[in-house]
C-alpha cells in the first residue's frame, strides 16, 4: 500500500483543524464581545437612570433646604422689626445667631452698607453685591451658595420688615450635612467595578476630568481617551487602559456627563482563548493519534507485502 494517501489524509486532518479552529477562534469571539458590550450597555443605562433619579432627588432636597433657610432668615426679620433693640445687644444678638444655626448675621441700611453684625472681627462693610439691588424691596428673599477653601457657605438675604435695607444670614457648613448623601451620589461608581476586571466611570464634559471611578485614586484626574472618541449619544470603541487593550462603552446623561464602562479584551476573550487551548490540545491529540494509526497500518501492510 501507497505512503502518499495516509500523507494526504494526515494533511487533510491537520487543514481541517486549522479551518475549525478558525472558526471556532472567531464566532466565540465574535460572541463573547458582543455579549459583553450588551451587557455593560444595560449596566451603564441602569447607572444613568440612577444618576438621573438621584439629581432629581437632589433638586427637591436642595430646594426644600434653601426654603427653610429663606423662611429662617424671614423670621429673623420679623423679630428685629418688633424688637430691634436686639440689633444693639450683643448678648442678645448673638443668642439670635445660635438659635437660628448661623455662621453670622448681618444688617444693612438701604445703601446696603452693613450697621449690625454678629462678626465684629469682620471687615466686610456691605452687603453681597447680588442682594444690593433689593434693599428698598420690602418681600425680597434669595440664596447664594459659595465654596472658599472646599467649604461651602449658604448666604440668605430678606428684606428688612422695619426700614430699606437687607439682612443678610450666612449658614455654617455644618447645615449642609443634610446634602451630603445627594451631593455625594456618584460615589456609589467606587464600589461598582464591572464584571471581574473591568470599571465604571463618570466623566464631566465640561472639565473632561473623572467625577468618579472604580479607582478612587483616578477621581478628579483627567481622562486619557480623546474626546473625538465619544461620537453620539452612545456608543463604544477600542483603546488602551493600564497599558492593554480594553472595550470603552459609553454613554451621555442627562446631567452634562458621560457615564463609561471600561472591560479589558483579555477579559472579554478569555473563554474564548481557554475554549482554543482545549481545542488545539485535542486536536494535536487527535492528529498524533491518527499518525500512529496510519504508521501501524502502513507497517502492517509493507510485513504483508514482505511476506
Amino acid at each position: 500500500m501507497k505512503k502518499t494517501p495516509y500523507r494526504a489524509m494526515i494533511l487533510t486532518s491537520l487543514i481541517c483543524t486549522l479551518i475549525m479552529g478558525s472558526l471556532v477562534y472567531y464566532s466565540i469571539g465574535v460572541v463573547d464581545r458582543a455579549n459583553y458590550k450588551s451587557e455593560a450597555s444595560q449596566r451603564l443605562n441602569d447607572i444613568c437612570i440612577t444618576l438621573e433619579n438621584n439629581s432629581r432627588e437632589t433638586s427637591e432636597v436642595m430646594e426644600q433646604v434653601y426654603e427653610d433657610y429663606k423662611s429662617k432668615t424671614r423670621v429673623v426679620a420679623m423679630m428685629l422689626s418688633k424688637t430691634p433693640e436686639i440689633m444693639t445687644d450683643e448678648t442678645s444678638f448673638e443668642e439670635l445667631r445660635m438659635a437660628v444655626g448661623a455662621n453670622i448675621i448681618s444688617v444693612s441700611d438701604k445703601s446696603g452698607e452693613i450697621q449690625f453684625s454678629t462678626d465684629l472681627s469682620t471687615d466686610k462693610k456691605s452687603i453681597c453685591s447680588e442682594f444690593s439691588g433689593d434693599v428698598g424691596n420690602r418681600v425680597f428673599a434669595d440664596i447664594l451658595v459659595r465654596t472658599s477653601n472646599g467649604e461651602t457657605t449658604i448666604i440668605a438675604g430678606a428684606s428688612r420688615l422695619d426700614e430699606d435695607g437687607i439682612i443678610q444670614i450666612e449658614f455654617s457648613p455644618d447645615a449642609l450635612d443634610e446634602l451630603a448623601d445627594y451631593t455625594n451620589i456618584t460615589s456609589y461608581i467606587t464600589s461598582s467595578p464591572l464584571f471581574v476586571s473591568g470599571c465604571t466611570a463618570i466623566i464631566d464634559k465640561t472639565t473632561y476630568r473623572y467625577v468618579s471611578h472604580t479607582n478612587k485614586l483616578l477621581s478628579g484626574s483627567a481622562v486619557q481617551f480623546p474626546k473625538k472618541k465619544f461620537i453620539g449619544e452612545k456608543g463604544w470603541f477600542k483603546s488602551e487602559y493600564g497599558g492593554s487593550d480594553a472595550m470603552i462603552v459609553y454613554r451621555f446623561s442627562d446631567d452634562d456627563t458621560i457615564v463609561i464602562g471600561i472591560v479589558p479584551y483579555s477579559e472579554i476573550y478569555s473563554r474564548r482563548n481557554s475554549i482554543i487551548k482545549w481545542a488545539l490540545l485535542i486536536c494535536v491529540i487527535l492528529t498524533i493519534t491518527i499518525i500512529l494509526s496510519v504508521r501501524q497500518r502502513v507497517l502492517t501492510e509493507n510485513q504483508r507485502s514482505g511476506e
